[in-house]
């Protein structure tokens, strides 16, 4: 009987549930456009709808999601879909997430915001290729694994993923194997654009999101994206785009110019300036106007460019000791747009924490680099529909969307399986009277 039900549940293919889902973000058609399909045996679309009954069910890994749902002669189509070395999945998940935005961004209401941040990915594995050591500055440890840095935009209500990379550093650990994959094909091109420092794969990120149209007025990421090459950057978006940057800055030696004399940021924090104090909140602040140098272009001083003009901002909460400086490209903006503005890069932190909790972040099992690219792609990608499924539902938590949607598959799988076990009992019971010779349903009825 159980087998019989998990065998209707991985054939309900055309679910109401699913099939609204997957034509709102035209899946089939995505795919094909970026050539994630196959000329024979199971088709991708169905392993897309595998794939999603396992994140639902919370499965521990996809072997064990095809161990519970009895459909393990599936493993094989399901790997050869993982590690196809040209699907392009880059290119998945900018078109999943470019249909996100044209359902739900408002050009006259919404500031279309870039946000930047970097997540541990730990793995663990005999044969894992490009295994490295990172430093993970929370626990103040190493670990073994990769980094994963992810561009989200959002539109003030919901944050999705558009791009990641799995970072590979340059400490491999002594199990790491090396990749070995054709030349000119999306996982060689993964592997070489992975290899990059922090700053150039940001970067490119932004470029990528600029040239697919995305609206971004803004940029936020956190003080470890600052240096000299990706603020000369921005100050090119500033005056080609007009799109600004809101950052954190940490304390240090780095000098800034101000009224023709060089200061470090806790100098300019004392010529800022007295405190402001928001009533309603208590915190305090304070803001100074100053000019950006490139440090990279000059060891004098005197003679280092001036790359942009920033405003630094400067906050201090209630019952805190410590002040903290924000950047921002916009000088315009009050103290007050300032901060709500950085604090909405919150949504990423809360975007990993989604991912890990309820769409598997950790569950790939595989050794194989572009399996991993795979499976966080279609993790990330199923995370910006169900975001929509939210944006629909008057922002309801994604956990609560989530049991709902598998309850409504659930209702399915069980009114297919009551008509299959009917049907079945049916035809038993018609054979059961030929094979007696009754000829009317009324002589059956009346010997038993």
């Amino acid at each position: 009987m159980l087998k019989e039900y998990q065998q209707v549940k991985m054939s309900s293919k055309d679910s109401e549930s699913v099939d609204t889902l997957f034509k709102k973000f035209k899946l089939e058609k995505v795919l094909n456009l970026c050539n994630i399909r196959k000329s024979k045996g199971n088709p991708i679309f169905d392993m897309f709808y595998m794939f999603l009954i396992f994140i639902l069910e919370n499965s521990n890994s996809i072997h064990r999601g095809m161990t519970t749902n009895k459909c393990t002669s599936m493993k094989t189509p399901m790997n050869d879909m993982l590690n196809n070395i040209y699907y392009n999945w880059r290119n998945f998940l900018y078109r999943i997430a470019k249909l996100f935005v044209s359902f739900t961004f408002n050009a006259q209401t919404d500031s279309g915001i870039l946000i930047f941040d970097d997540s541990k990915k730990s793995k663990t594995g005999k044969k894992v290729q490009h295994l490295s050591l990172f430093f993970d500055h929370c626990s103040k440890s190493y670990f073994q694994g990769f980094q994963n840095i992810t561009c989200a935009w959002s539109n003030g209500r919901s944050t999705i993923p558009i791009d990641f990379e799995i970072k590979i550093g340059k400490k491999k650990t002594k199990q790491a194997t090396k990749s070995n994959y054709a030349k000119k094909s999306h996982a060689e091109q993964r592997v070489r654009f992975a290899k990059q420092k922090k700053i150039d794969i940001t970067i490119q990120m932004i470029k990528r999101a600029f040239q697919r149209n995305f609206p971004i007025k803004y940029i936020l990421w956190d003080s470890w994206y600052n240096c000299s090459d990706s603020i000369k950057y921005v100050a090119e978006l500033v005056e080609k785009k007009g799109t600004h940057l809101i950052s954190m800055l940490k304390r240090g030696k780095t000098l800034y110019k101000y009224n023709g004399g060089y200061y470090t940021q806790k100098e300019l924090y004392q010529k800022a300036g007295k405190w402001k104090e928001d009533t309603k909140s208590g915190i305090k602040y304070k803001s100074i106007i100053v000019e950006y140098l490139d440090a990279s272009s000059s060891k004098v001083l005197a003679k280092r460019d001036i790359v942009i003009t920033i405003k630094i901002s400067f906050y201090k909460y209630p019952g805190v000791k410590q002040w903290k400086a924000i950047l921002s490209t916009n000088t315009e903006l009050s103290e007050q747009e300032v901060l709500k503005l950085y604090l909405q890069r919150w949504s990423i932190e809360c975007l990993f924490k989604e991912i890990k909790q309820y769409f598997g972040y950790d569950q790939s099992k595989s050794s194989n680099y572009i399996a991993m690219v795979a499976d966080l792609t279609i993790r990330y990608s199923f995370y910006i529909m169900f975001c929509y499924k939210r944006e629909l539902e008057n922002q309801k938590p994604i956990l609560q969307i989530l049991t709902e949607f598998y309850e409504e598959l659930f209702d399915e799988w069980l009114s297919s399986y009551i008509e299959n076990i009917l049907t079945i009992n049916i035809k038993r019971f018609v054979e059961y009277s030929i094979k007696r010779g009754y000829t009317d349903l009324r002589e059956l009825l009346m010997s038993t």
